[in-house]
């Protein structure tokens, strides 16, 4: 057992020498003093581990408000992204449909309009 690495033969040597040094009225009143200071070490200790503590909290839901407004924005963004995508899909489903609904024109004289939207319908050119 060991406190403040001070072993117990130690401690009742330093207790010795101090009875000794102060005598054995002055060492009631160190003993005293020192109690009272060890309890006002400790309400401060308390009260500082207690403010750092609250501290912490308050910085910790703060993080965690940040946190969750980010993950609503981000998750906002991947539907807005999965609507436009959708869209796209779509646009280009009506571009591909086979009974030439939405199909695109071919930008040439007449001549090669008929084989290149039979190319694009998968038909021959007669």
């Amino acid at each position: 057992m060991n406190f403040l690495g001070v072993g117990p033969f130690e401690l009742l040597l330093i207790l010795v020498i101090a009875t000794v040094v102060l005598g054995p009225e002055r060492m009631a009143q160190a003993g005293r003093t020192l109690g009272r200071l060890y309890a006002q070490y400790q309400h401060r200790w308390k009260k500082d581990v207690d403010e750092m503590t609250r501290e912490l909290r308050k910085e910790l839901a703060d993080l965690q408000q940040e946190l969750d407004e980010i993950r609503q924005v981000a998750e906002s963004e991947v539907e807005t992204t999965q609507a436009e995508l959708q869209e796209l899909v779509d646009e280009k489903i009506d571009l591909d449909a086979p009974n030439g609904e939405g199909q695109r024109e071919a930008k040439t004289d007449g001549d090669q309009a008929a084989p290149l939207a039979a190319a694009e319908t998968g038909e021959e050119a007669q």
